[in-house]
């Protein structure tokens, strides 16, 4: 019996310290309760990635009109379909989005243009991670155009549509740290590029409270998040190494509702300050490079000029 008792108060202590650990690593919990009824918010990648799914239910739950933009335009619907079952939302929306393509953005842009709302947030989420070197149909390396090139696009589109005050959200990454020039050189390896392009995020975000005061622009770190996004990692598509991670990775690596936390603290929270770097629910830095508005203000200029698109016909 006294083993017994003793066996049991070790697996109390052992479960214990597992449940502490993955909260820890979880991270902070959006504590705000603000409605959005009849507000706009679009999301895009919202099939997959970071807590994408989880962020429309969340955002639907609080009664806002939302437009999942998705290049798989079926799982979208079926997702719609989903969130709008379990919410009890009928605002709940999909539509074709291909940010390795111009014209699919501009398409996009012009059919979004016929919501009766205004937008109240953009959430640039959609992304690729390691993936293989190759062009787009508009000739830009495809992890560039996907991470910031098509959202920079997107988002000046759109700017005309958003409400005043409303919210572009950058989902960015602590990989942008390994950043510290805007030019890559050749010989960059797959990880450098993909921390190039949420460098780019953060000082496109940097930019737009300059140029554009009227609407609330950050950029948000959700952490490591356990999604689809690694599909294309070595580490993670090697089947031993990925079991031999697995108990590592099952208490490090957030979920994806707990990824999108930071994501929905900035939509929701009413004191976010314009330009800020939003981590763990709360205020942080990105990196001295991301802070420079020289290399911000290059960048701005430079996208312009790679999109095609003339400033002036963007302002409200």
């Amino acid at each position: 019996m006294r083993v017994t008792l003793i066996s049991v108060g070790v697996c109390c202590a052992v479960t214990a310290l597992a449940v502490s650990i993955k909260r820890y690593f979880g991270g902070a919990k959006c504590k705000c309760k603000a409605r959005l009824d009849c507000k706009a918010v679009v999301i895009t990648g919202a099939t997959s990635g970071i807590g994408n799914k989880a962020l429309a239910y969340e955002v639907a739950k609080r009664g806002a009109q939302v437009i999942l933009a998705c290049r798989n335009i079926d799982a979208a619907w079926d997702v719609a379909n989903e969130i709008a079952f379990k919410t009890g939302n009928e605002g709940v929306y999909a539509l074709d989005l291909d940010l390795t393509d111009f014209q699919s953005i501009r398409e996009f842009c012009k059919e979004l243009a016929e919501c009766e709302h205004e937008i109240y947030a953009l959430v640039n989420n959609a992304a690729v991670f390691y993936h293989p070197r190759e062009l787009t149909t508009d000739n830009y390396d495809v992890t560039f155009q996907t991470n910031y090139l098509g959202p920079f696009y997107l988002t000046m589109t759109l700017l005309p549509k958003m409400a005043k005050n409303g919210r572009i959200i950058n989902v960015s990454s602590e990989a942008h740290k390994f950043c510290n020039d805007l030019d890559l050189p050749e010989e960059a390896n797959l990880l450098d590029i993909y921390g190039h392009t949420k460098a780019c995020l953060n000082l496109f975000t940097l930019e737009l409270t300059s140029t554009h005061k009227d609407v609330v622009s950050v950029s948000v770190n959700p952490g490591n998040v356990a999604t689809n996004i690694f599909r294309n990692y070595p580490l993670l598509t090697n089947p031993i190494l990925k079991c031999l991670l697995w108990p590592i990775r099952f208490f490090v690596v957030k979920t994806p509702t707990q990824g999108a936390q930071s994501v929905l603290h900035s939509i929701l929270c009413p004191q976010i300050r314009n330009g800020c770097y939003i981590s763990e629910c709360r205020e942080g830095d990105p990196s001295e490079f991301c802070q420079r508005r020289d290399y911000a203000a290059s960048l701005w200029s430079r996208s312009l000029k790679w999109t095609n698109l003339k400033e002036p016909l963007l302002q409200k």
